[in-house]
């Protein structure tokens, strides 16, 4: 705050990557060209028009399936809602369900499987009590309406995602990371992934980044993806280490960590 001349850069992780964006939005006035780095930040924080505001100033970055940038009230809501409809659904004993459910399932072996364990929608059995409980909570929600608020991942959002060889990612152990500009819409479910909570790990986001900052060369600043349609500039991760690296480079930090 003595030297006005200094850049400011906010960053942090998950709960704390909410508090920097919320930090830099409060210093945005007084430090007009204060920049936020906001990895993995929770997804019920600013509203649609706060969370654009900000999209010159703030970069939220989104590692893959991570399930803390969805976990919003409405998306956890839907979660809910698809749970009911689902084990409304359930024609085998749980048992067997839990057991189907430990092994690991290629892409293509989906189809069968859900033909296997679950009814279609217009054969669900309505002679059941949880179908009748469940017709009763449907009643109530639609009586209730919806009263709350949707929510947003802050800012401008880059999102990294696994690139795999092979149909699915669970059984692969090697994959290439991939960044792409992503819209605050494309948040609005919570993937039931086996990597949702390990995707929020700072050891994995770092390595992530990592493997995202190594693929390109050092001078490079563009990147583009497959579809050559879209951009994203990485060059700033690349400076912004050499900046941490080097003693003469004079641009205070302040850190917001969980």
């Amino acid at each position: 705050f003595f030297f006005p001349h200094y850049r400011l850069v906010v960053t942090g992780h998950s709960l704390g990557a909410g508090c920097a964006a919320l930090v830099s939005l409060m210093f945005r006035q007084q430090f007009p060209k204060v920049e936020c780095f906001a990895f993995c930040p929770p997804g019920g924080l600013f509203s649609e028009r706060l969370a654009e505001s900000c999209t010159d100033f703030v970069t939220s970055f989104v590692n893959d399936t991570d399930v803390i940038p969805r976990m919003s009230l409405k998306n956890l809501e839907r979660l809910r809602d698809n749970a009911f409809e689902t084990l409304a659904s359930i024609k085998v004993p749980k048992v067997q369900l839990y057991k189907v459910l430990q092994r690991k399932c290629n892409d293509r072996d989906l189809a069968a499987l859900n033909a296997l364990l679950l009814y279609s929608p217009e054969d669900v059995p309505k002679d059941t009590d949880f179908f009748s409980q469940l017709e009763t909570f449907r009643s109530t929600k639609r009586q209730q309406g919806s009263s709350s608020v949707h929510l947003f991942i802050p800012g401008s959002i880059i999102h990294v995602v696994k690139a795999c060889s092979v149909n699915n990612c669970i059984l692969s152990s090697t994959y290439n990371c991939l960044p792409q500009w992503a819209d605050k819409d494309d948040f609005d479910e919570i993937l039931l992934s086996p990597t949702l909570v390990g995707d929020h790990s700072t050891a994995c986001v770092i390595a992530n980044l990592d493997a995202v900052v190594k693929s390109f060369d050092e001078d490079s600043k563009e990147v583009e993806t497959e579809n050559n349609q879209d951009s994203i500039q990485i060059g700033f991760l690349t400076e912004a280490n050499e900046m941490l690296a080097s003693s003469s480079m004079r641009t205070p930090t302040f850190v917001c960590c969980t």
